[in-house]
């Protein structure tokens, strides 16, 4: 799955043109015969450090070496995204109702009553996998069998795990209850960049969507609806 990027202004048009160079440049590598490897990996790190700390990353960049620019794109930019949802019942009417309407298939009867706990986690990873970013949301619900009817955010973080991301916070959420369904969703800024300078500026969303049968879905949807 792509992720959604966006190219952030940099403080000043001195420090944009670097930036925007450095962006049209990665766009164009081929990472295809990059291989993850333990010495690999320990390089990328290294090079994006020396870009890092240039002054000027554009011309930093087109000074390396192809093999170089496709290790630095390779380990360092954003290639695709994983997910994960749990639930959790949070009262004793709601452990009543999954002790017994589980289905086979892990989902809930239709009468699942009581209030219910769950968060879903999205990461973005690197072409091999290597986590970059990640956010979670956290949500409760509550429904009397057949309506949702109540919701809400209860947390909401991000992080990093690469040299040169670093994460802005939550810039938007909305919670709220639509066709029968909790739903609360966040949105959180990733950037790349040092110095004053940004490569690139991800704004990435994470949705929960609590059901009134108590299954739990998210999506990457940025509106309740």
């Amino acid at each position: 799955m792509a992720v959604a990027i966006c190219v952030a202004s940099a403080p000043n048009a001195a420090q944009a043109a670097p930036a925007e160079n450095l962006q049209a440049q990665v766009k164009s590598v081929d990472i295809a015969g990059v291989k993850d490897t333990p010495a690999n990996k320990k390089k990328a790190i290294q090079i994006s450090e020396g870009l890092l700390g240039s002054v000027d990353p554009g011309a930093y960049f087109a000074g390396l070496k192809e093999t170089d620019k496709a290790l630095f794109t390779a380990y360092s930019m954003p290639a695709d995204t994983k997910t994960e949802v749990e639930i959790a019942p949070l009262d004793a009417d709601a452990l009543a109702s999954k002790k017994a309407g589980v289905v086979p298939d892990g989902e809930f009867s239709t009468m699942a009553v009581g209030c219910w706990g769950n968060y879903a986690y999205r990461e973005v990873t690197n072409a091999f996998g290597g986590r970059l970013y990640g956010m979670r949301v956290d949500g409760t619900w509550c429904s009397n069998g057949l309506t949702v009817t109540s919701a809400k955010r209860t947390n909401s973080v991000g992080d990093t795990s690469w040299v040169g991301w670093s994460h802005q916070g939550l810039i938007n959420s909305q919670t709220g209850i639509v066709t029968n369904q909790a739903r609360m969703w966040v949105q959180h800024r990733f950037v790349y960049g040092s110095n004053g300078w940004v490569v690139q500026t991800s704004d990435i969303c994470l949705r929960l969507r609590g059901y009134f049968d108590a299954r739990a879905y998210q999506d990457f949807a940025c509106s309740l609806y």
